[in-house]
């Protein structure tokens, strides 16, 4: 039974798969399928697993990939050390220099016409709020010769902000901030503005962002706090996609990049899952019922491919 591969780390182990993995991404199409389905009309959405379970690499190398396909703009989001440490943090700031930072390095990548940022009202306010996310990303579109690029800010390991920052205001201060953007209502400090300039622009434009989070089953309760006891940010509550074990199919997708893949083969992986499922007989497992790990899956088949290689 000869493994044999011309990609030579076609399974990564403990690692997650990376947008540059697309190709090797295997077992998650209807996954990756169905969130990007979710995103698209959805402004808010949450995907949430069991840790281990690939959240990180569906959103790489299967939400990612086909988001830019279809010419969405996606820009990943995280927090420094010196970041989660400050408690006078300007979220709108720092999220708005991320995503001019990462439409910076997409031109210098690609050596192209470069994306640009167009304003979409003459407003004298444009300059007042040029730095207020809510303003920002409601006014400003992103283009190229005409054609509109949504944003999509993606926050993979969303349960940091909650368990990471020493301070819980910390905390408290970005779900604020992040109830603020999500909102159509303008804000009242904005309105205020308004009224001292006798100008009435166009600001309940809708807003063309939209953003993915991904967290750990067991932090659901937390985030359910946050975002609809202290904050309202509905969304996150109701668009939600939970990712679940592979099934004995997507294992299988996954297994057949070994162009020895065969019955034997099989059934050898299918012996070994079972060991950590629990279950008796490998007649218990149904070809479309997520029930194999997907961390497991691709430990044992990276210990199988490199103990063949060896001999």
């Amino acid at each position: 039974m000869e493994l044999a591969n011309t990609h030579k780390d076609i399974f990564l182990g403990f690692k997650a798969y990376s947008e540059s993995d697309v190709d090797i991404f295997k077992g998650r199409e209807q996954d990756s399928e169905y969130l990007y389905s979710l995103v698209v009309n959805k402004d808010y959405v949450l995907c949430y697993a069991e840790s281990g379970e690939g959240k990180s690499s569906l959103i790489e190398a299967g939400l990612v990939p086909r988001l830019k396909a279809n010419r969405y703009f996606p820009v990943r989001i995280s927090f420094t050390d010196e970041e989660y440490n400050n408690t006078q943090i300007d979220f709108d700031k720092v999220i708005k220099d991320r995503i001019l930072d990462a439409v910076k390095n997409q031109q210098m990548s690609v050596r192209q016409q470069p994306l640009s940022f167009i304003s979409k009202t003459d407003s004298v306010l444009n300059d007042k709020f040029s730095n207020d996310l809510w303003w920002f990303l409601r006014h400003n579109e992103l283009s190229l010769y005409g054609i509109s690029f949504p944003i999509v800010l993606i926050f993979d390991q969303f349960e940091e902000v909650m368990n990471y920052p020493k301070s819980e205001s910390w905390t408290s201060r970005f779900f604020a901030f992040l109830e603020k953007i999500s909102t159509d209502n303008c804000p009242q400090y904005i309105l205020d503005e308004m009224t001292k300039c006798d100008e009435i622009p166009d600001v309940l434009v809708n807003k063309e962002f939209k953003a993915v989070f991904s967290i750990r089953t067991e932090y659901i309760g937390e985030l359910d706090y946050w975002c609809m006891q202290r904050y309202f940010i509905p969304a996150l509550k109701h668009n939600r996609f939970c990712l679940k074990p592979l099934t004995l199919q997507g294992a299988e997708d996954v297994m057949k990049q070994y162009e020895g893949f065969d019955e034997g083969l099989r059934e050898i992986i299918k012996s070994i899952l079972l060991r950590y499922d629990g279950q008796q007989s490998s007649d218990e497992i149904h070809n479309d019922e997520p029930r194999i790990s997907a961390l497991i899956l691709s430990v044992v088949c990276t210990s199988l491919y490199h103990s063949k290689d060896k001999k």
